[in-house]
């Protein structure tokens, strides 16, 4: 397929009598990020990471950073890199994020003076991960490229993002709660209610921040962008104000190692409401009642559910050390155990903001 503009209608343009108007209408801003995609897990971050980056202008690391919370609280702590051994000094560290965990199969050895030369004369937090996402991406300053992530983690710091880089803009995809607790529960063997509480308490918090920041944070529903890519990809570009290319609507290659979608490529346009049929009625009642709340901010509907409902006390605590158990269990076996501590205590260092 040629990368011509898609020519379908956007927005509302005087003069037309469709009320629409064509990408190439746009106004062209040359803002070059920060752009983070952010959503709960099992939600389609990956999917759509992967039909952002098709557009030549758009680049995001294939591995999640994760780390942002502990830049902020290293420069608190420490104070920015001065010279070049305070830079490998948190260089050093930072080689036992699980980022490098994940990039130390790759084939290119990580150069810190060119991290550091990509954080130009700034050494903040900010500009310390801008300059780290840029040198990976290579997407040089004043290129006209824009730089950003995919960490589904930053969903719940979604404010801290906005403070550290004014021009950033935030895309988060939801997913029906329903199909995301039994991806969940696939994937990894999560507790379906309390992943449905944790669904509803998250996704409330960024709804409530996206429509005080409209202009900055966009929403897309899953089942949306699956059933209407080209229409949610129009949207999201304009959001974004850059051109709509139609090699964003196609994947030649599976990016998912997991669940149902799981070495497919393309967009899997039926991978939603399989909680029909694989979950139980008590269990989709519970799940719903759970989150009632996040279901009806997205326009969900509750099918057998009349009211909200939550977990406390020993029941939630007793969920929660479940899925810790379980976790552990799967991970073990593909990392041993002491690959295992090591791997979640990085997770919860970094993750945390812990210096």
């Amino acid at each position: 397929m040629s990368s011509r503009l898609l020519r379908e209608p956007l927005v509302s343009s005087p003069g037309r009598k469709d009320g629409a108007a064509d990408c190439d209408q746009l106004v062209q801003i040359a803002w070059e990020g920060p752009l983070f995609v952010v959503g709960m897990p099992r939600s389609g971050t990956k999917l759509l990471r992967t039909m952002l980056t098709r557009h030549p202008r758009i680049r995001i690391p294939d591995i999640e950073t994760e780390f942002l919370q502990f830049l902020v609280a290293w420069t608190r702590r420490f104070g920015p890199p001065s010279g070049d051994a305070s830079f490998e000094r948190l260089y050093q560290v930072m080689r036992h994020s699980t980022y490098f965990s994940y990039r130390s199969q790759s084939t290119t050895p990580f150069q810190w003076r060119e991290w550091m030369r990509q954080c130009g004369n700034l050494r903040g937090a900010a500009a310390l991960f801008e300059g780290f996402v840029r040198y990976e991406t290579g997407a040089e300053r004043g290129s006209g490229v824009i730089w950003g992530d995919k960490s589904p983690s930053y969903l719940r710091h979604i404010s801290l993002i906005l403070e550290l880089f004014p021009e950033a803009k935030v895309v988060h995809i939801v997913r029906d709660v329903r199909d995301h607790c039994l991806s969940m529960q696939k994937a990894w063997g999560k507790d379906l209610l309390r992943a449905a509480q944790r669904w509803d308490t998250t996704v409330c918090l960024a709804h409530g921040q996206a429509q005080e920041a409209p202009q900055r944070i966009h929403e897309l529903r899953y089942e949306d962008l699956t059933a209407s890519p080209r229409a949610e990809m129009l949207r999201l570009c304009n959001f974004l104000g850059v051109d709509c290319d139609e090699r964003m609507l196609v994947i030649h290659s599976s990016r998912e190692n997991l669940g149902d979608a799981r070495g497919k490529a393309g967009i899997v346009a039926g991978n939603s409401r399989k909680y029909r049929e694989q979950l139980s009625a008590r269990h989709l009642r519970a799940i719903e009642g759970l989150a009632w709340n996040g279901m009806h901010c997205y326009g969900y509907v509750p099918e057998t559910t009349v009211g909200p409902r939550r977990l406390r006390g020993v029941s939630l605590a007793l969920r929660r050390i479940k899925d810790a158990w379980t976790l552990a269990l799967r991970d073990v076996e593909g990392r041993g155990i002491l690959g295992s501590l090591r791997f979640y205590h990085a997770h919860r260092r970094f993750t945390s903001g812990s210096g």
